[in-house]
């Protein structure tokens, strides 16, 4: 694995962004409705030569919580790209200003059934920042 990873996930385009956040709109301050995380570098490593890197992936989106923290959608990915560690797959959309993200992860668990609708991500991996890959890290 490469040590450059920080985080793997699915990760929407403008449009796709644009179709999340039409369906639910922001309700606080930070905007993100960027990815589905799949991985998070400490977590024990997937087996990195079956990922699909850069192929385009489906999710459908299956729930959505909000309080005064944040505002997050439940997706269904399919079972490779489940996330590890016990966390329910989901995207953040938004958070209030004292919130992190990673909140979204303890809100979702409250999350109702939403009338289920398609996103379409690209699976690749982040080194932090706004950089994006979606290479097989490993690859010569």
């Amino acid at each position: 694995m490469s040590n450059n990873i920080i985080y793997t996930g699915i990760f929407l385009d403008k449009a796709q962004q644009a179709l999340l956040l039409n369906t639910f709109p922001p309700v606080h301050e930070k905007k993100f409705a960027h990815h589905m995380t799949t991985w998070f570098k400490g977590e024990t490593d997937p087996d990195w030569e079956l990922l699909p890197w850069g192929e385009t992936i489906t999710l459908s989106v299956v729930g959505y919580a909000e309080d005064e923290k944040a505002q997050a959608v439940k997706v269904d990915p399919p079972v490779l790209l489940m996330p590890g560690n016990g966390r329910i797959p989901h995207i953040t959309i938004s958070t209030d200003l004292g919130t992190k993200p990673v909140y979204s992860g303890v809100l979702i668990r409250r999350s109702k059934p939403t009338r289920p609708f398609i996103l379409r991500g690209k699976f690749g991996w982040s080194g932090g920042g706004n950089s994006l890959h979606f290479n097989n890290p490993n690859a010569v």
